[in-house]
């Protein structure tokens, strides 16, 4: 193996990725892990793919900000309970990343402006979507619904993650900021763990404002 394809993780172990995903990783690979995930961020997981469409045909009067079916006020504070449940249960932010993700690609397929009881389901569903795909952690939905101050019973959360899943074919693992930080900071030259930590977190911090 040339020194340039020498593996890039060997004393960090599980600082980023999992030893088994990233104990042999060459820059060569990092680039090419890099570039998959921009691809499928602009073209599977783009907002304008879960456009409603007409006859097979994406309608032109259809919003490509999904921001401007979901009052920005009320994203906001789904955002800010999110948080508040991953670390009430000290799961990870990433998982925020991820739900919010999925959220907005939702509401996406949707042209009138929901209400704020199906804005508050959807934030529970598709939390707990993200929960199931990103910790190991088992989060019961009777739990989410306690957080959701019981407006909802477990079927209709249950039935509203399902609608999500359809409504997305089943693409819920998009690239986050964090997976994209964590992969170019094997990239970064050599330094401490410390120092690639505090990078890490500082990245965290920018990206879950």
């Amino acid at each position: 193996m040339e020194n340039n394809e020498r593996p890039l993780h060997e004393s960090s172990n599980d600082f980023c990725l999992s030893r088994a995903e990233c104990g042999n990783l060459t820059a060569n690979c990092i680039v090419g892990r890099l570039a998959v995930m921009v691809r499928n961020e602009r073209e599977i997981y783009s907002h304008d793919n879960f456009l409603p469409s007409h006859d097979g045909q994406i309608s032109s009067a259809a919003p490509h900000n999904p921001m401007s079916t979901v009052d920005s006020d009320w994203r906001a504070s789904i955002v800010k309970w999110s948080y508040n449940v991953v670390d009430y249960f000290d799961l990870s932010r990433e998982v925020v990343a991820l739900s919010m993700a999925c959220f907005d690609r939702f509401f996406a397929t949707r042209i009138t402006r929901p209400t704020s009881d199906l804005v508050l389901l959807a934030s529970i569903a598709t939390l707990h979507i993200a929960i199931k795909f990103r910790e190991s952690a088992i989060i019961k939905v009777s739990t989410l619904a306690w957080f959701g101050r019981g407006r909802f019973n477990e079927s209709r959360i249950a039935n509203m993650e399902l609608l999500v899943l359809n409504e997305l074919r089943w693409l819920t693992n998009p690239p986050t900021v964090i997976s994209f930080v964590m992969h170019l900071i094997l990239l970064l030259p050599d330094m401490t763990l410390d120092t690639k930590r505090k990078v890490l977190e500082s990245s965290r911090f920018l990206a879950g404002r």
